[in-house]
């Protein structure tokens, strides 16, 4: 799966929470085979869908009367029927399930047309994918079925409003009674209907979005302007810090939002939804669940908290001056807000880390291709200055032979071997450094001595090198990323740390094999450095790791050391050796 599909899949996920587990039975109108069978594939693959086609209008038609379907599909052209009289027609035939239009035809005024006309969603052929077109299947199910309970619930509502009526016209003396009832019933049901709207208006909006700072602001105008919150705090869990930090206020000025920026982790649940409420006066100033100190004590005020994924990704402070309090309705009403909140700056975060880890990706490659162009002329430079130069000398030296007297041929012959040997040796440094057969042949251990006794020669840093339990033989993707990571340490130790040793330990256990290796020299700042992109051989370390299913760890701070620790699991690998 793409990395834009991955995306895409989590963002859909929530919805289907609210669609039961039985297969959503789907019937398409699509004339095209070759489309059908795409659109068919993406819902079998993504699961959850049972698909019924049909190719003419007409046949679809009469689908829909003989069988029990959950959702329309529709492709508005059809050969007996185009545009938009194919939509009219089929939801004259069907105005109880939900219709998703799926064309090829640009949208213009054709998607206001077609939700007037009761489609409950627009695709276009050229951008749907199979979790794009899950969702939207979801989607409208869900809503769907929602709006079918709410009528049903209404017209209960009103069957009992007109059962009591009509009890209550056989007696005039509690006539006034039931007559003020069914008015406090009619204001529930009214201002039920301003909650659904104004959360069906928030939803919406926040949901437009993947923007954390777009949907944050916007979250922030419709709390003001539909739910008529003056003012409030929004905190996101930092799991670096393991504290809520404060990434959205409003209402208050800059002195009183700078001494509530933070909410300790363990005031909060971890989980489930739960909202509370009290006044401001009864809040300590010392940092507990409390809400945020607030020099003003006229200030009634509600928190929910914001679950995403079964964890509680945030909290929601809203502030109202007294006497304007929060009914229990309006706690269940920001309680399901929440939720919503809650997916909804979930998805935001994680699109923002697949963003970030993006643009790192593109980094590491264009920094992998320097690094291969760099070592490409490394290369070139040793076969030109060393390799080309001795075989230059070796070829004067055997044309100076040929020309020599015999007394003198003895004397150019041994010049001519020593050359040779100082090729071959040229030549075996060189492949040495691409590629150590020792690695094959022998395995980690071996390689690794070699490794440090050709460093120490050349840098006059010593290892302290430790092992435990990894004498015999693993997979060779395993022993080829753990000797790379600790060579590239090692390298980054002689090139920055400004020490004369470093300490190297390789350990195994029945399930992992790790590696750490740890100096104490000038030290840095990890996220820094990965940050700005300065460092490759980081960068890389941790994608070799993350490739095989390891863990690179990373610790130091500057002028404290360096440690850096890899582990990978052994479990699976079946090209694992012992001896």
């Amino acid at each position: 799966m793409s990395g834009g599909a991955v995306e895409d899949h989590r963002a859909y996920l929530w919805a289907r929470k609210s669609v039961d587990a039985s297969p959503i039975r789907v019937l398409l109108f699509e004339d095209n085979p070759v489309t059908a069978r795409v659109i068919c594939e993406m819902l079998r693959s993504a699961g959850g869908c049972a698909v019924d086609h049909v190719e003419r209008l007409s046949q679809g038609l009469e689908r829909l009367r003989a069988g029990s379907f959950d959702l329309v599909l529709l492709d508005l052209g059809l050969p007996d029927s185009e545009g938009e009289e194919t939509l009219a027609r089929v939801y004259e035939s069907t105005s109880e399930l939900p219709i998703i239009v799926i064309t090829a035809q640009k949208p213009g005024d054709l998607a206001l047309r077609a939700a007037e006309l009761g489609a409950q969603d627009f695709l276009l052929k050229s951008e749907v994918s199979s979790a794009s077109l899950t969702r939207a299947i979801h989607y409208a199910v869900a809503r769907s079925r929602a709006e079918s309970a709410l009528r049903l619930a209404y017209e209960d509502l009103e069957q009992r409003v007109e059962e009591r009526t009509a009890e209550l016209s056989a007696a005039n003396a509690s006539l006034t009674e039931e007559i003020g009832e069914r008015q406090r019933a009619g204001r529930v049901l009214a201002k039920r209907n301003r909650e659904l709207a104004a959360l069906n208006t928030i939803t919406a909006a926040i949901n437009r979005s993947l923007d954390l700072e777009i949907v944050l602001e916007t979250l922030k105008r419709l709390l003001v302007e539909e739910a008529e919150v003056e003012a409030g705090c929004m905190y996101l869990y930092q799991p670096e810090d393991d504290e809520f930090a404060l990434r959205l206020g409003w209402g208050f000025d800059a002195g009183t939002l700078d001494k509530c920026s933070r909410l300790d982790a363990d005031k909060l649940p971890v989980g489930g939804l739960n909202s509370e409420s009290q006044s401001a006066e009864n809040v300590p100033d010392s940092a507990d669940a409390g809400p945020p100190p607030i020099a003003d004590a006229g200030w009634n005020w509600l928190r929910v908290l914001l679950p995403f994924q079964a964890e509680v990704r945030g909290a929601l402070d809203l502030y109202r001056r007294a006497p304007a309090d929060f009914s229990p309705e309006e706690k269940r009403f920001f309680g399901i807000l929440g939720q919503q909140i809650g997916v909804v700056v979930g998805n935001a975060l994680l699109f923002n880390e697949v963003r970030s880890s993006r643009g790192q990706l593109q980094g590491l490659s264009r920094r992998l291709v320097e690094v291969q162009e760099r070592e490409r002329r490394e290369i070139a430079r040793e076969l030109h200055d060393e390799v080309g130069q001795l075989l230059t000398g070796l070829k004067m030296n055997l044309e100076l032979a040929q020309r020599s007297k015999p007394e003198l041929m003895t004397e150019r012959i041994d010049e001519s071997l020593a050359q040779v040997n100082r090729l071959l040796n040229a030549v075996r440094n060189l492949s040495l450094d691409l590629r150590p057969a020792m690695l094959d042949d022998f395995g980690l251990i071996p390689a690794l001595l070699w490794l440090f006794e050709r460093y120490e020669s050349r840098t006059q840093v010593r290892v302290d090198f430790k092992h435990s339990g990894a004498s015999g033989r693993y997979a060779p993707e395993l022993e080829t990323a753990l000797y790379r990571i600790i060579q590239e340490a090692l390298t980054n130790v002689a090139r920055h740390a400004e020490i004369k040793n470093v300490d190297v330990r390789l350990w195994a256990t029945r399930d992992t094999l790790g590696a750490k290796i740890e100096d104490e020299g000038a030290g840095f700042d990890p996220q820094e450095v990965l940050k700005r992109g300065e460092s490759s051989g980081l960068a890389g370390m941790r994608e070799r790791a993350a490739f095989l299913g390891g863990v690179l760890t990373i610790e130091s701070v500057a002028g404290g050391g360096a440690c850096i620790s890899a582990e990978f699991p052994l479990t699976g690998w079946d090209a694992r050796i012992r001896s």
